[in-house]
């Protein structure tokens, strides 16, 4: 899908180029004020993602879109994904928080809900079980 379409094609071009560990492509789905942005450049944020995946052998084997709500400007979007990494098999579920930019959605804010171990019951980040 476009970069240009809704929130969840956002969310879906951020799972497909981490997925293919295409760093550079996500900085750029990020928006001009959001925390990446102002905390990394595209090179330092790609070669960091890449030291990262490089060390925890991190790849995602499924994602999809759980749900989400737009409130005109703003919106959120629930992404539910499977990943595999030397610590074992996870399943994760991660809050975007998107918001207009210039006429095209951007990522404001990625927060981690949930994950837990495959196979293994459930360990909670943040509430629930």
């Amino acid at each position: 899908m476009s970069r240009s379409g809704g929130p969840e094609s956002i969310v879906e071009a951020f799972a497909r180029a981490y997925r293919a560990k295409r760093y550079d492509e996500i900085y750029d789905l990020y928006a001009g004020d959001s925390e990446i942005r102002k905390t990394f450049t595209k090179e330092s944020y790609g070669s960091r993602m890449r030291s990262t995946a490089l060390r925890t052998k991190m790849e995602v084997q499924e994602a999809k879109i759980a749900g989400s709500y737009v409130m005109g400007d703003t919106a959120r979007v629930v992404l539910s994904s499977t990943t595999r990494s030397i610590v074992g098999d996870w399943h994760l579920e991660e809050e975007f928080d998107l918001k207009r930019e210039a006429g095209n959605w951007r990522i404001a804010n990625i927060l981690k809900l949930r994950q837990w171990p495959l196979k293994q019951g459930g360990v909670s980040v943040r509430g629930g079980k």
